[in-house]
């Protein structure tokens, strides 16, 4: 799988061991905890398993995000259905978030959805993908769908979202032209 994804001023490489303490700090923090499905602290020592695992699985990708040499955030590609990621015409699952506050709620979440997605469509061969999001989550239910996601199923616990190519050629068509 590939190991770095440059697109839209941002980059998507593979995590390293020096990253690890960062991004469970950002992890473990209330405002990005309490918005993701499993909302457990993480311990040192889980996110060096985690770490130690992710070179072994062919079903998830995991990705450290970097703006400017800098790192801001982490994102992932999973496959719901246990297959390989490179499964042909299957459904994979996204997530992200943007550790760093001082780029929360610009426009730099679109630019690492945007080269995510890409990356899923285009290398990927995915057929469409799927967000999964709490109720509660209005920034990422309403973010979701900008980038052309439609609810596909709800309930109290969580918001099953899907996107497919052609809604996404559509919306991406629009972002983009806000990337200088």
């Amino acid at each position: 799988m590939k190991q770095a994804i440059s697109a839209y001023k941002v980059v998507l490489r593979a995590i390293t061991e020096d990253d690890i303490e960062t991004l469970r700090q950002w992890r473990n923090q209330d405002d990005i905890r309490s918005q993701m499905l499993d909302q457990q602290i993480i311990t040192t020592q889980q996110q060096l398993a985690w770490f130690k695992g992710l070179g072994q699985l062919d079903t998830q990708q995991h990705f450290a995000l970097e703006y400017k040499g800098q790192l801001v955030g982490y994102a992932n590609i999973k496959s719901p259905t246990k297959q390989s990621l490179r499964q042909a015409e299957q459904t994979l699952e996204t997530g992200l978030y943007l550790g760093d506050k001082k780029y929360r709620g610009t426009f730099l979440a679109f630019c690492v959805a945007l080269a995510l997605t890409d990356y899923c469509f285009d290398e990927l061969k995915a057929k469409q993908l799927i967000a999964t999001v709490l109720p509660s989550n209005q920034a990422a239910l309403n973010f979701n769908q900008q980038l052309g996601y439609v609810i596909d199923n709800q309930d109290n616990e969580q918001v099953s979202m899907m996107l497919a190519l052609a809604d996404y050629e559509i919306s991406k068509a629009k972002l983009t032209r806000f990337i200088r």
